[in-house]
Formats: structure tokens, C-alpha cells, sequence
């Protein structure tokens, strides 16, 4: 998927995030709240990346940020 695919998607792809995510977090509360501590770093790491403009793409089973054109 490029970026215009994405950006083009945005909104059904949000969706089906929370979806997924609030269908995790009912079915296993326990990891859930684990996870808990997780969400604001990596908010904050994705809107960095965000107003960079620099994608994150995981690649070859690692994580790295590329710059988008």
C-alpha cells in the first residue's frame, strides 16, 4: 500500500482499528489492561512520525521510519 492508498482509506481503515482493538480489549481485559501502559508512548511516537511526515514501515520483520515524498 502507498500513501495516497492509505490517505484514500483513512477512515474505513481507522474503523476497523477501533473495532479490532475494542473486540481485543473485551475479550482478553487482562492483557488489556497490561497493554495500558503502552498507549501513550506510542501515541506520542505516532504523532511525531505524523508531523515529520516520515511513513513507518515494517520491513523484513523490523520497524524503521522512511521518508515520504
Amino acid at each position: 500500500m502507498n500513501r495516497d492508498t492509505l490517505e484514500q482509506n483513512q477512515i474505513p481503515i481507522y474503523f476497523v482499528a477501533v473495532i479490532a482493538a475494542a473486540i481485543g480489549g473485551l475479550m482478553a481485559p487482562s492483557a488489556a489492561q497490561g497493554l495500558n501502559a503502552l498507549v501513550t508512548p506510542t501515541i506520542a511516537a505516532l504523532m511525531y512520525a505524523m508531523f515529520l511526515q516520515y511513513s513507518v514501515s515494517w520491513t523484513h520483520g523490523w520497524s524503521r521510519l522512511t521518508k515520504s515524498d
